[in-house]
């Protein structure tokens, strides 16, 4: 009789467990809010923008054309918010003035594009503003 009993129990014990393993971690009820994902690039009017995680600080910022490529002026932002570069494009090419500065402020280099190729005085500078490379590599058509 008490072996039946004893039976009984495990018994019981083994359906119940195996009844609360079917759920997996994900069909448990939670009391965290859902985390919503996280829109980092998003194009207004013309204009994309491209945020850090944490959408605090802006990443990149410029025009683009009906197909969506870069046009325009597109600027290039440290997680602090100063400007690192700025750069011409023309539907997805390169035209126009580039210039990338140093965390500190200071200018990197400087020079123009035509057609996705360098044109003209290129100029590089050192963390202190020497003058490291300076280049004409004459215009392109």
């Amino acid at each position: 009789m008490k072996r039946k009993i004893v039976l009984i129990l495990i018994v019981g014990l083994i359906g119940i467990q195996m009844s609360c393993s079917n759920y997996s971690d994900s069909e448990v009820e939670s009391n965290e809010p859902a985390k919503k994902e996280e829109t980092l690039v998003e194009t207004i009017n013309g204009i994309k923008y491209e945020w850090y995680p944490g959408k605090k600080q802006l990443k990149f910022k410029g025009g683009v054309d009906a197909n969506g490529f870069r046009d325009g002026k597109w600027e290039y932002f440290s997680e602090k918010g100063k400007v690192l570069s700025m750069t011409e494009y023309s539907h997805s090419k390169k035209n126009g003035f580039q210039i990338a500065m140093y965390p500190s402020g200071r200018i990197h280099f400087r020079g123009e594009w035509r057609n996705d190729e360098k044109v003209g005085q290129w100029t590089t500078y050192d963390t202190l503003g020497r003058i490291v490379n300076d280049q004409d590599l004459g215009e392109k058509q």
